[in-house]
């Protein structure tokens, strides 16, 4: 029976409201990030929740958090910069939980959070493994991953307003190895009515890339 626990993060901008999913001997640990603040993202947002759920089942100690001001959580928005340091206390946060244990740590993020989660994920070496769901190209650059050489899944939708299909033909081919990209037919950019399909093809990477 999933456990949930409410708590807040120590962060560098002050306390950080998550909700956190434990397990006794988990098989990895996973780390979920939000999209935008400013345009009403929080850790309630349903791509996120899906995602932390598959995450679970699978077998993950799952943590999920609100980004500074956002909702409970302490400080303002910071452009991408301050909110790397939000993932980073999430992270942390897992790794000391189960230090005793040689879990893996995965990074997952929906749209803003992909980037983000992303673009830290790329600088700790402590993340083993990365997803970015709805990944917001025509609003943020990503050149990390030109030489990102971590296993990470990419997926969008095919009708993704964010994500133009001829500006994400281009970038894939940029995309260091290893790499997984999915594309979801007929699905926006929050995957609506897909959630199911973002959910399988989630499971279907971790089962073969985390854990082998």
């Amino acid at each position: 029976m999933k456990l949930t626990k409410s708590l807040f993060l120590k962060g560098s901008a002050g306390k950080l409201e998550s909700l956190y999913n434990p397990r006794e001997s988990p098989k990895f640990l996973a780390v979920c990030c939000h999209p935008h603040p400013l345009y009403h993202g929080t850790m309630h947002n349903k791509v996120v929740v899906a995602a932390a759920n598959a995450l679970w089942e699978l077998g993950a100690a799952v943590i999920r958090f609100n980004f500074r001001g956002v909702m409970s959580s302490d400080g303002k928005y910071d452009d991408g910069i301050g909110e790397e340091d939000d993932a980073r206390a999430a992270s942390e946060f897992l790794l000391n939980e189960y230090s005793a244990l040689d879990a893996p740590l995965l990074v997952c993020g929906f749209s803003f959070g992909a980037w983000v989660g992303m673009k830290y994920g790329s600088k700790d070496e402590r993340v083993k493994y990365l997803v970015g769901l709805g990944l917001p190209l025509r609003l943020f650059e990503a050149p990390y991953l030109k030489t990102l050489r971590k296993p990470k899944l990419i997926v969008w939708g095919d009708r993704d307003e964010f994500n133009p299909m001829e500006k994400v033909a281009t970038v894939i081919e940029e995309i260091a190895e290893p790499k997984t990209v999915e594309i979801i037919e007929e699905a926006d950019h929050f995957f609506a009515g897909k959630l199911q399909a973002m959910q399988d093809i989630l499971a279907a990477w971790v089962k073969r890339e985390v854990l082998r």
